[in-house]
Order: C-alpha cells, then structure tokens, then sequence
C-alpha cells in the first residue's frame, strides 16, 4: 500500500490526526506521520522527520484553506524548503481542499475518502471527480493555476 502523509500545515510542517488516518486506510493508502485514529492532536515534523518516513504521497489540506489559498502557502519562503526536499525526494505532491474536505468531520467524508484515493493511486485520478478541480490538484498544477491569475 502506498505511504501517505496529510499535512494541515506546511510552515511549520504538522501531520494530521482525528479520523483522517481512517480516511486515508478507506482511501487504501497507509497513513504516515499521523495520530491513531479515533483521536490525537496533529503534531508539528520535521521535513527530515517526514523524509524519513518515506511516503510515496503528500496531500498538502491546510487548515481552512481552499486549494488557491494553500497554494499560496506552499509557495512562500517558509514552506518552499520543505516543497523542494520532497519533489527531490520523487515524492508525488497534492494539495486538497481542506476547508471542505479534510478539517471538519461532517457528511462529505465519503468525499474526502474518494479524494484522497484519487491522489494516491493514479489510475482512479478523476474516477469520483476531484482530481483537477477546486478540490483536488497536483502541487504543480495548483501553483500553475495561480501563475495564470497572477
């Protein structure tokens, strides 16, 4: 099963907890760097702390933000580091909705679920309807997005 870390926050890096590492064993990956689930605060990593935990997949759902919005954060001096080891590090890179998919638990679950899986397995990219969209983007293609408003 593919390594999968969701990050809720890039400057300082912080790995998720609650009922996303349910999410991401529903969406058939194995979460990494996360709380057990059922409960645990996120706490604040590394980027060597992430490196090491050798995910195949980051999924960037920053606290509150929408995929334009974490974009932008992704892209500011103090997450451009961290940005920069993983894509040398050959680690595919997502940036997720997570106002609405990932930092409230609520009846888009199944949603969250189906995004998630979409960024890790390549063959559904598109299946449930996320990748590509607000919801959804490649770390490169939400930055270029950004390029083309900017």
């Amino acid at each position: 099963r593919p390594r999968v870390a969701v990050l809720e926050w890039c400057a300082p890096l912080m790995g998720c907890g609650y009922w996303i590492p349910e999410l991401i064993e529903l969406a058939g990956g194995e979460p990494v760097l996360a709380g057990p689930p059922g409960g645990k605060t996120p706490t604040f990593l590394s980027v060597d702390a992430l490196l090491e935990a050798r995910p195949d997949v980051v999924i960037f759902a920053l606290c509150g933000f929408d995929v334009s919005r974490a974009a932008r954060e992704l892209r500011a001096p103090a997450a451009t580091d961290a940005v920069d080891k993983l894509r040398a590090a050959g680690v595919a890179l997502f940036v997720m909705d997570g106002n609405a998919l990932v930092n409230r638990s609520g009846p888009r679950l199944v949603e969250s679920a189906e995004a998630i899986a979409e960024a890790v397995w390549p063959n559904l990219a598109g299946r449930f309807g996320h990748m590509g969209t607000s919801h959804l983007r490649g770390l490169a293609e939400a930055c270029g997005a950004l390029d083309a408003t900017d």
